[in-house]
């Protein structure tokens, strides 16, 4: 099915200093795929301009927009404000969106980390719902990604018995256990110290890394010892070069993997949300992939031609 529309339809992603990122990549070979008139753009906005840019949006003419961090609270804030708007369920517990629809004017957004990193674990590392259920997790991070990863798993069919969270700042980790525990009983989440951290990861079937810890060469790894004596799986959020963690856990013989596929499904699903689910996600998870720099694809082993 091809789209033919009189007027280009821009999208883009908001942020700062994001020159790097692969979104331009993906979504604009998926518009060229599905031949939609439409083009994603990056808007590298200074924090002294967010507020009247995302003031703007209902009013201009973007028909979409990414947010990345640090500004994905404040969008959230944006959207509730605007008249006639909303947010998903979702992304209002978890208090950030990463993803706007400007439906003429009226402003919708969405959270897709949580979901794309539950998709990811289903095609990377082979986690169906059922085989987390009554599962622990360890989470190590207490940053927006490890919120909202936390937040999708507690409440979506994955149900995890318990996700312990780690940082080493150790306010930080209060702060997202008490927020989770507030939503989901204090039951399910607990924080805990570096020795814990250690000790807990023997009872997990699964180690999240969700620190940047590992995007440079020369950095310690965010798991003492870098291997647990459990049998957990791991996944690393990190996705632009394989990270000591991922080494080690490999090097055990354990299932590891990095973040690209996350990365992908947060941008499938932000597609499909602006195309209103006109697409198979297969079709454009499929092109999305293809669309990035082959030494990418080598390292994970997606063999597109």
């Amino acid at each position: 099915m091809r789209e033919d529309r009189e007027k280009k339809m821009i999208y883009g992603l908001l942020g700062c200093n994001i020159s790097y990122s692969l979104s331009p990549c993906m979504h604009n070979s998926a518009f060229r795929h599905f031949g939609i008139n439409a083009e994603y753009k990056v808007f590298d906005t200074a924090s002294s301009d967010v507020s009247g840019f995302l003031r703007d949006l209902g009013k201009g003419s973007l028909s979409g927009i990414n947010i990345t961090v640090p500004y994905k609270v404040i969008a959230k804030d944006a959207v509730l404000e605007a008249s006639g708007s909303r947010i998903d369920e979702f992304a209002l517990k978890l208090g950030a969106i990463n993803t706007i629809k400007n439906d003429s004017g009226r402003l919708e957004g969405f959270n897709t980390d949580g979901p794309g990193f539950a998709e990811s674990l289903k095609d990377d590392l082979g986690f169906t719902p059922g085989k987390l259920t009554g599962g622990k997790v360890l989470v190590l991070g207490a940053g927006g990604a490890a919120r909202a990863i936390s937040f999708y798993l507690l409440g979506s069919k994955f149900s995890p018995a318990t996700i312990f969270i780690h940082d080493i700042d150790r306010d930080k980790a209060r702060l997202l256990s008490l927020d989770l525990a507030a939503v989901y009983g204090e039951s399910f989440v607990k924080e805990i110290d570096e020795r814990e951290a250690s000790l807990r990861s023997m009872e997990c079937v699964l180690v999240v890394n969700a620190t940047p810890l590992g995007t440079k060469e020369n950095d310690p790894m965010p798991f003492p010892g870098g291997h647990p004596c459990g049998s957990a799986a791991l996944y690393d959020l990190v996705y632009a070069r394989q990270t000591e963690l991922v080494k080690a856990w490999k090097k055990k013989g354990s299932r590891s993997s990095g973040g690209l596929g996350m990365l992908v499904n947060q941008a499938v699903l932000a597609f499909n949300i602006w195309t209103e689910a006109k697409y198979e996600l297969h079709e454009i998870k499929s092109v999305m992939r293809s669309s990035l720099p082959a030494e990418m694809k080598e390292q994970y082993g997606w063999n597109i031609s």
